[in-house]
């Protein structure tokens, strides 16, 4: 809760809300397709992998709005706490959604995989595992 608390004042004092993607490493997609070596299940995991990347830019979105929403109500700096809290405690459905919904694809991507190629995805030489 409070490395979450944490999280959301650093984006919403603007440090990296950029993107939510940027936290997602870009080399996944090829490492996915590197190491599942059936092509089948190897498309199913890229799938839901953009699937994921399209969450986080929803999210990302939605965060920037709430951002918005804040800096609304704190326009002079002189809001309290009374006066934001309902604008963060509102914002509580959506982060979890969005939660719920990275992690069923991160779920499905380990579930198209076996433990072997799991194992290489996160590993040094994930493009060695390609048969």
């Amino acid at each position: 809760m409070i490395a979450g608390t944490i999280a959301l004042i650093a984006v919403l004092l603007g440090f990296g809300a950029s993107t939510g993607t940027s936290v997602l490493p870009k080399e996944v997609q090829k490492r996915l397709e590197q190491v599942i070596t059936e092509p089948a299940r190897a498309e199913r995991a890229v799938a839901e992998w953009k699937g994921l990347q399209k969450e986080m830019e929803g999210f990302t979105r939605e965060l920037k709005g709430l951002r918005t929403r804040v800096y609304a109500a704190d326009d002079a700096r002189s809001a309290g706490v009374a006066e934001l809290e309902p604008i963060i405690a509102g914002f509580e459905p959506t982060r979890r959604a969005a939660q719920e919904k990275a992690i069923d694809h991160l779920l499905a991507i380990r579930h198209a995989m076996t433990r072997e190629e799991w194992d290489a995805l996160f590993s040094d030489t994930a493009g060695a595992h390609k048969k």
